[in-house]
């Protein structure tokens, strides 16, 4: 059963996000292609520690029980997702692949439905590695087989807002991914019975007050709630300059931009400085000028 999801309130840090540990990546039917033997392990932990630690970057461990450990950095495809949940593949001749070195982990689950808010949906993705470095600066990421998509899959961004059973994690389920250590002090009930109740008894009081560095930005859709998360808007490359809907006690203050929506900006190179957007790299027809793409 899922319980209260809460985003804790963490301590203020130079960056919003910080890589912590490992996520569950699915189940799959056999070892993909390009991955390493490394040695024989006795659990999945083992297996992760022993890939994170080899010379060669990896993004992925892959253990099958009885001791096999292999790392390696594609994703399989859709079609190999076999049924499972972390720590347990549905069959022992499947193996159980990790992602290494993410602020994301899998606390709740595989579920048969969850709602987002405040962030891009249904983006084209071709792995979880690829869906999680997207939601970086989100609470949350639901990750899922698409077969209408090139890739094979979807991925979404936001704040968890309605919350569905329990499921199995297979091709059929939405892969709900959180991060506990995300400075931010949001609060959710999912509730089963009445998926549209948001528990108020626990939002939060117009006193309390983000980490020194980090502002208050509402969440869109719970602002009536005054359900808010903490950003260091000074370097938050989706809520660079100010909050991207709006700021907790201030409704006058400026919003935000999102770097890499700005005309002519290849997607994923803008970073923002000191609430300032600065591209790296530009579309064609574009060029860089000072940090900015212009025709």
């Amino acid at each position: 059963m899922i319980t209260i999801l809460t985003i804790l309130l963490g301590a203020a840090t130079a960056s919003r996000v910080a890589l912590a540990g490992s996520a569950f990546a699915g189940c799959f039917d056999g070892v993909p292609n390009g991955y390493t033997h490394i040695s024989s392990e006795y659990s999945m932990n083992d297996c992760q520690s022993t890939c994170s630690s080899e010379k060669t970057q990896y993004t992925y461990a892959l253990w099958k029980p009885f001791g096999s450990c292999f790392c390696g950095n594609s994703y399989p495809l859709s079609i190999d997702i076999e049924h499972g949940s972390p720590d347990s593949c549905a069959d022992e001749d499947h193996v159980e692949m990790r992602m290494i070195d993410t602020p994301f982990d899998m606390e709740e689950g595989c579920v048969d439905s969850v709602e987002l808010l405040g962030g891009p949906e249904g983006m084209e993705v071709e792995s979880v590695d690829e869906c999680l470095t997207r939601c970086l600066h989100h609470p949350a990421a639901v990750f899922e087989v698409n077969p209408r998509s090139s890739t094979g899959y979807k991925c979404s961004c936001g704040t968890p807002y309605n919350i569905g059973a329990s499921a199995i994690c297979s091709a059929d389920s939405q892969w709900l991914y959180t991060q506990k250590q995300l400075t931010s002090s949001l609060t959710i009930q999912p509730s089963r019975k009445n998926k549209n109740r948001v528990d108020t008894h626990e939002k939060q009081k117009a006193a309390s007050v983000c980490p020194l560095g980090l502002t208050p930005c509402l969440v869109q859709g719970l602002e009536s709630l005054e359900y808010y998360e903490c950003i260091d808007i000074s370097i938050s490359t989706d809520s660079c300059g100010g909050c991207p809907y709006k700021t907790f006690g201030q409704p006058a203050a400026p919003l935000g931009k999102d770097c890499n929506s700005a005309p002519g900006v290849s997607y994923g190179s803008a970073t923002c400085n000191q609430g300032q957007c600065i591209a790296k790299s530009c579309q064609r027809g574009f060029r860089l000028s000072k940090g900015r793409c212009i025709k």
